[in-house]
């Protein structure tokens, strides 16, 4: 769902031209600026080739920003001073802000999205700060409506829905995590990176994906069973993927199609390698699912 760049000094705002290959893009209609601009996309496709160029526009966002994560209907953003602004649809408390009224913006958040309605009037176009109780480090979020951001001081808080259906309106500190340097949302549940490179998960999971070897849905963090020295952690919907020192690869939860990359059909309630092993880094795919690069020795 996400896309990250990281800002320099120049601050062009001009509307202009720019060369393929140097934006961060997101799925829903945003585009990063390598100087941390946030720009809406213009005529574009989902995935941006090699080949294409990009028009390039600015819109109400004017702070640049270090990470961008968005849906269909929200954006936040990571600042520069490791703030983190959201603006968009406040659908399920995304904003993180309350459940505050807001006025109407009638403007399109994605190239295929319909203005909302006039009536909803939970929805702005100005970036709205997030009351978090520390300086922030890391941003992320699901293709759905859940926000996970690490706070300096190695804890995560989450807002939007959580798992038991209800909506979260305003940040909430996740139990049993103090010592994380960057954290993954799924869909109502979430994992997260330590400094030491262990994972611990919380929230739903029906498919195994809080990788603890049960399905019992979990409100506090439990440790991934099974895996240690993860450098790399990305969550897709119901399923996580992680990236050792040794550059294994490993994933775990629903594996309807195929995700977890083990050859089979299976859900997996704890980590499985990744086949054929994982000896290079991989290649995300769309939701956090991640596809091997062939390096040559497969047979």
């Amino acid at each position: 769902m996400f896309t990250v760049a990281r800002a320099d000094k120049h601050q062009d705002e001009t509307e202009q031209e720019y060369p393929p290959g140097k934006h961060a893009v997101s799925r829903y209609g945003y585009l990063l600026r390598s100087n941390g601009r946030v720009l809406d996309r213009v005529g574009l496709s989902a995935v941006v080739s090699e080949q294409a160029s990009i028009r390039e526009r600015t819109v109400h966002i004017k702070m640049p920003f270090a990470e961008l994560v968005s849906n269909l209907q929200t954006a936040c953003g990571l600042t520069l001073d490791d703030e983190v602004y959201c603006w968009g649809h406040n659908v399920s408390g995304l904003l993180g802000i309350g459940n505050v009224t807001l006025q109407e913006c009638g403007f399109l958040l994605g190239p295929k999205m319909s203005p909302l309605r006039p009536e909803d009037h939970v929805c702005t176009d100005t970036p709205q700060r997030v009351p978090l109780r520390g300086r922030a480090r890391h941003l992320s979020g699901d293709h759905r409506r859940t926000i996970c951001v690490t706070l300096q001081d190695g804890s995560v808080w989450w807002w939007g829905e959580m798992p038991d259906g209800a909506n979260a309106s305003v940040p909430r500190r996740v139990p049993g995590v103090s010592d994380a340097v960057s954290s993954s949302c799924g869909a109502r549940f979430a994992c997260a990176l330590g400094r030491t490179g262990a994972v611990k998960c919380w929230g739903q999971n029906e498919f195994g994906q809080l990788g603890n070897g049960s399905t019992d849905d979990a409100a506090a963090a439990s440790a991934v069973v099974g895996l240690s020295g993860v450098s790399e952690l990305a969550a897709g919907t119901a399923h996580v993927c992680a990236v050792t020192e040794d550059r294994a690869l490993y994933c775990w939860g629903k594996n309807g199609f195929g995700q977890l990359g083990d050859g089979t059909f299976e859900d997996r309630h704890s980590p499985v390698q990744v086949q054929p092993p994982g000896t290079v880094a991989p290649e995300w795919g769309e939701n956090g699912s991640a596809r091997p690069q062939d390096n040559g020795n497969a047979g």
